[in-house]
């Protein structure tokens, strides 16, 4: 591949990753009330869920996907600093951790919440078969979601980006400000991952959940920068962009 087309690959898994991320969210908190809904007794949210119906769940398919398009942005991004900068192997291996982790986190929406939820709610259930779908619910909530998806997920999506904003400035593949840049999303989502030890201390932690959301939507910004960054220089007959 070209390095404009390697670019321009670049620019489009970043713009998109950006703009998938906001709108399966934005749709789960207006019909789902996520990430509220979380808050409340497991028999609730099995029953919301449920009510939700096929739009619902092929909207949680569609946010279980949204890690997946970060995949070419990791992998040109190693292409382009590999023999540049010793931290590249090491931060693609991240990367590619952080998604998979993510992304199967969030895949428990589709192939396990709705057979619990069907389970919860079926008439013919009897109080204990009700109990057990609620504490299948939290034990998967807990480890695939929190656990994994979140508490991991977000560490190691934070690395990644820290990183990355630190080779793209030292090896000049991007401005040394955006790359600078990267490192205030990427504290940000480490210190929100607090929140989620809040879940088995008995610590206060609603504070962090705040600075967790405001760390994910910068780090969309930031794709979203540096994506038309890539898309300004792999254009023909555009130079290097300092």
């Amino acid at each position: 591949m070209t390095t404009r087309g390697r670019r321009g690959m670049i620019a489009a898994s970043a713009i998109a990753a950006a703009v998938g991320f906001h709108v399966p969210f934005t749709i789960l908190s207006m019909t789902f009330d996520y990430p509220d809904i979380l808050r409340e007794p497991s028999g609730i949210v099995l029953t919301r869920f449920l009510e939700g119906g096929t739009s619902l769940l092929a909207t949680w398919y569609a946010f279980a996907l949204v890690p997946l398009l970060l995949l070419p942005l990791i992998f040109g991004v190693h292409e382009r600093v590999r023999n540049r900068h010793d931290l590249a192997v090491s931060t693609t291996i991240v990367g590619f951790a952080a998604v998979m982790l993510q992304t199967i986190g969030l895949l428990r929406w589709t192939f396990v919440v709705p057979a619990l939820a069907a389970m919860y709610a079926d008439p013919a259930a009897t109080e204990a078969v009700r109990a057990a779908a609620e504490a299948s619910f939290i034990a998967f909530h807990q480890f695939a979601g929190v656990a994994l998806g979140e508490h991991l997920g977000q560490l190691l999506t934070a690395a990644w980006l820290a990183m990355t904003g630190i080779m793209l400035g030292a090896s000049g593949e991007a401005p040394r400000w955006l790359g600078r840049a990267a490192l205030v999303p990427a504290a940000m989502m480490a210190v929100g991952t607090i929140e989620h030890l809040g879940t088995v201390f008995p610590m206060r932690t609603a504070a962090f959940s705040t600075v967790t959301v405001v760390g994910f939507v910068l780090f969309t910004v930031w794709l979203a920068v540096f994506g038309v960054y890539e898309l300004r220089a792999a254009r023909p007959g555009t130079g290097h962009i300092a």
